[in-house]
């Protein structure tokens, strides 16, 4: 059962964003794109794993997505958590191609295409790391500690696996998408004989405590306000801006018309620039000359907090 669904990433639509609102000659571009497919393939693997976790029975796990946990002063986040009355297991899910070795001497994942090395974090150092701060949380918040299992999940079936040495420790831990519910009932049955404990109270205060991550785009890329390009991008040519007509916006370089592109256009406002918006400030970023038509267009989309020209409007 699906308790937390998985979301398009913050970063990944961030970077998105960034890719519609700055010149393409832009000194960040080459970068913002390069981050951009790696993010994109990244939740693409992530959705790989999602379809694999739907042909669990249903009342088998209770599967939470993306979590984003506190832990002292930072925060720490797992791709796939799955509860069960007996215990629970940590997914952490890589889509990474090519051969890949595990160096189980210096704790690194070294990835082989095309005759070239490249070196990535050690997954299952990643996943402990999880594990270890999982627990913390548990006994922070005076829940009743679950074992925790720890799998590194890869989502491309093509992508070939090695171990540098004691192959039979790796394939414990680390499997291909295919071969993750059978290894998922393979530890239900380890767990067989021990006691259940109810969930609810370890799930509630895990959704409780998940943060949205809320990163803005010069923290990310150091992307300045003033690069930003404002106005509606059109749906069909996506040249900015669109001009605002009788209730409608009109694209003047293809001629297209939209009742609707605005909500594209504020949400990259939240993105990018701040978390909440006034109605001067979407005047501004639409390139509109009514301060009505922005409440209206406001209205329909955001939720709001305040009176009159002190009104701020922000997602819900």
């Amino acid at each position: 059962m699906i308790v937390k669904k998985r979301l398009v990433p913050h970063r990944l639509q961030v970077l998105e964003a960034l890719m519609r609102r700055l010149n393409a000659n832009h000194p960040k571009m080459p970068s913002i794109k390069e981050d951009f497919a790696r993010r994109i393939s990244g939740f693409q693997g992530e959705q790989n794993i999602d379809y694999q976790l739907s042909l669990l029975p249903q009342n088998s796990f209770c599967i939470l997505n993306d979590l984003r946990l506190p832990n002292k002063q930072y925060f720490f986040q797992i791709d796939s958590l799955l509860l069960n009355r007996k215990f629970a297991v940590i997914i952490e899910i890589k889509n990474i191609t090519g051969t890949l070795l595990f160096d189980q001497s210096f704790k690194q994942l070294i990835r082989t295409i095309d005759g070239q090395e490249e070196g990535f974090q050690y997954p299952l150092l990643q996943a402990d790391n999880q594990r270890r701060q999982l627990l913390e949380f548990f006994q922070q918040h005076e829940l009743n500690p679950l074992p925790i299992e720890t799998l590194v999940v890869i989502s491309n079936p093509e992508t070939v696996i090695k171990a540098s040495y004691n192959p039979d420790e790796i394939s414990n831990k680390v499997i291909h998408s295919e071969l993750l519910v059978s290894k998922l009932n393979e530890l239900k049955a380890q767990y067989v004989e021990r006691p259940s404990i109810p969930l609810e109270p370890i799930q509630q205060k895990l959704l409780a405590s998940h943060r949205k991550e809320t990163i803005r785009a010069y923290m990310m890329k150091g992307v300045k306000e003033s690069e930003i390009k404002t106005g509606v991008e059109c749906p069909q040519c996506h040249t900015i801006p669109m001009v605002r007509l009788h209730s409608r916006w009109h694209c003047p370089y293809c001629r297209h018309d939209s009742r609707d592109a605005h909500n594209r256009a504020i949400s990259d406002y939240l993105l990018l620039i701040k978390p909440s918006i006034t109605n001067r400030e979407c005047q501004r970023f639409l390139h509109l000359h009514s301060r009505h038509t922005a409440k209206r267009l406001l209205k329909f989309q955001l939720s709001f907090s305040g009176k009159s020209n002190k009104r701020v409007y922000y997602k819900g």
